[in-house]
């Protein structure tokens, strides 16, 4: 099965470079001329299924790229496809948002429980959960539209992939094979 991550549009907090979590915010001018842009790279794939987070960013590039593919389907919204709840943390500048990778992975998990951050467990879970569901699908080139970590964590944890820290971009595709 061919699977095509595309990460949504730019929002405004990605040009503040704040912490977005599931704060249900719509993409900019550029982030919607990059959800066409996106589109019109993906006219020539046979695109069998798209599925979306539930969020706002994500749903609007979904939109956008099915009316560029001229897919007539309905997009089928996931909440398993949510980016990770930061609570706290959510909406806050990168700059003084709390730094959670440092120390032992105790410590990391005392942070973010402290912070009420979704956890690594849960958040694995989820992507687990909807990859499976994705496995029992039949062989087809399935279009996911969502989150830079949830992406992330999919290709790194969870699937052991190799991928770059700078990678999924706004409006960025990747495609994999389940």
């Amino acid at each position: 099965m061919k699977v095509i991550l595309v990460r949504h549009g730019e929002t405004q907090n990605n040009i503040d470079k704040r912490s977005t979590g599931r704060l249900n915010i719509g993409l900019t001018e550029n982030g919607i001329a990059q959800a066409h842009e996106t589109g019109k790279l993906l006219r020539n794939e046979v695109i069998n299924k798209i599925y979306s987070s539930s969020l706002h960013r994500a749903i609007q590039t979904a939109e956008i790229i099915k009316w560029e593919i001229q897919y007539t389907w309905d997009i089928i919204v996931s909440e398993l496809m949510k980016e990770r709840d930061l609570w706290d943390q959510t909406n806050q500048p990168r700059s003084v948002r709390v730094d959670i990778n440092q120390g032992t992975p105790q410590e990391r998990q005392q942070r973010m429980d402290e912070l009420k951050i979704e956890s690594d467990e849960s958040l694995d879970e989820r992507t687990e959960n909807f990859i499976n569901n994705l496995r029992e699908q039949p062989e087809e080139t399935i279009l996911l539209i969502g989150h830079r970590g949830r992406f992330k964590r999919m290709l790194s944890k969870v699937l052991k992939m190799d991928i770059a820290e700078d990678s999924l971009s706004n409006g960025s595709i990747t495609t994999i094979e389940l």
